[in-house]
Parts: C-alpha cells; sequence; structure tokens
C-alpha cells in the first residue's frame, strides 16, 4: 500500500525555499500583526501550530512575552527545542488543545487554520484559551474572487470532509467565511489586510527553484472548490468579546 505524500510544508523543496518560518512574509508580517495587535512586553501569547519554533522564538527575544508554542509534528519540536529552553513547546492537536481555559492574552496562528479539518469548532476552543478582550492574530491562505466574478453571486464553500486530505489550499475560506467563522466563535473582527503579494512572491521563489507544478497542491484547483477564486494571502486581527463563551 502506497504511503500518502507528505503534507505540502513538510516537503523538503518547499522548505529549502520557504525559510524555517515556512509561510509567506516571514517575520516581517509576523512583526506587523504585533504592532497592531498592541500586545504589551508580559503577554502570555499561545503560538498555534508553531513548526519549527520561529516565531515563538522571535516573541520571547524581541517582544519579551511568555510563550507556549505548539505543533503536532515531532520533529518540528525537537528541532525546536533544541535551539532554545525557555519557550514551553507542547505536542499535541491543535484541533484539541490540553490548555487551561482562559489562560492567554493572546493567540498566534500563521498560516495554519486553514488546516483544520472543521475550521469553526477549532475557532471556538481556540477562543476558551484567551482571555476576555484577548487577542486572535491569524495569517493564511484564503480565496479571492476574481475579477471579473465580483459582481456575481456568491457561492457556497462546502465544508471539507473531516478525513479529507489536507493542505492549506484545500482549507482556504473566502473572507465572508473567515469573518462568519470569526464572529461565531466570538470574536469582534478589526483588522483585515491581503497580502497576496507575499505569496506571489513565495511562489515565484518555488517555481524559479525548480518545483514542479504538480507540486503546488490545490493551488491551480481550488477552481473545483469555489468557482470563480484565486488564492490569496491575509492576516487577521480579532478581539474576543468580553461575554463569549461565558455561557457555555
Amino acid at each position: 500500500m502506497d504511503r500518502p505524500d507528505p503534507p505540502f510544508h513538510r516537503c523538503a523543496g518547499f522548505r529549502r525555499v520557504a525559510g524555517e518560518t515556512l509561510r509567506p512574509g516571514g517575520l516581517g508580517l509576523t512583526e506587523r500583526m504585533l504592532e497592531l495587535s498592541g500586545l504589551p512586553p508580559g503577554s502570555r501569547i499561545l503560538d498555534m501550530g508553531c513548526g519549527l519554533g520561529v516565531s515563538a522564538r522571535h516573541l520571547m527575544t524581541e517582544r519579551r512575552m511568555h510563550v507556549t508554542a505548539l505543533d503536532l509534528c515531532r520533529e518540528d519540536l525537537l528541532q525546536a527545542r533544541r535551539r532554545d529552553d525557555l519557550v514551553r513547546y507542547i505536542q499535541a492537536d491543535m484541533n484539541h488543545p490540553p490548555l487551561r481555559p482562559g489562560l492567554f492574552d493572546a493567540l498566534l496562528c500563521e498560516c495554519v487554520l486553514s488546516l483544520s479539518p472543521d475550521p469553526g469548532p477549532s475557532l471556538n476552543q481556540w477562543a476558551d484559551l484567551i482571555k476576555p478582550g484577548g487577542r486572535l492574530l491569524i495569517t493564511d491562505i484564503y480565496l479571492r474572487f476574481r475579477q471579473s466574478f465580483r459582481q456575481a453571486p456568491l457561492q457556497p464553500v462546502g465544508h471539507p470532509r473531516p478525513d479529507s486530505p489536507r493542505d492549506c489550499f484545500q482549507g482556504a475560506m473566502t473572507e465572508t467565511r473567515l469573518r462568519d467563522e470569526f464572529n461565531r466563535a466570538g470574536f469582534r473582527v478589526d483588522v483585515f489586510e491581503d497580502h497576496s503579494r507575499l505569496l506571489a512572491e513565495l511562489t515565484a521563489k518555488l517555481i524559479f527553484a525548480g518545483l514542479d507544478r504538480e507540486g503546488f497542491p490545490g493551488a491551480w484547483n481550488t477552481g473545483s472548490k469555489c468557482s470563480g477564486t484565486r488564492p490569496g494571502y491575509c492576516m487577521l486581527l480579532a478581539v474576543k468579546h468580553a461575554a463569549a463563551h461565558d455561557a457555555a
């Protein structure tokens, strides 16, 4: 029986080109989110899907925050732990984080939400981890409507099956869907910025590095999921409502 292909972000070719942050924009975009968030030194923050721990170390050393970093990949966490022992690294499923509710001032999630098989329940669980008034900082792939489709009726984006093959393109949502999911989880979206240029720059680097076009899972196939869309990259800052989930 053939073994399934590894997730796109774990492929050696992608990592060689994208660098250790494993996403468009690198720490530059992380810094922009932090500036807009207004989080002070000493804030307690969770890096959800931390990968090799680049952002976690940055938050600790440059922002003087108390950082917990979570990822499911043991190999990545071992590399991250070899580089510092001050960040608290946890191996766990981001959809079922084994953490105490209300522990964090903010949750950082960079290019990871789209890997969740069902983002709604994941956001609900993440909201429980954040204090009332806390921040949710997210960058991710999203679906942009092509110019000629902007006036056309919006088409629903189907929820993927939980056991379906996952990559960040397959799990991408439209801006409207993202805002709806955030609102339902008890967040108010304060900032939505398009950074698709960063995705285009990384894609160009991957192409010029010789990565086969077929190696971009879903990148050229999003039309089968939501007609008239193309992948983009966005940044969202949201604030948890004071009363969110209090009744739960």
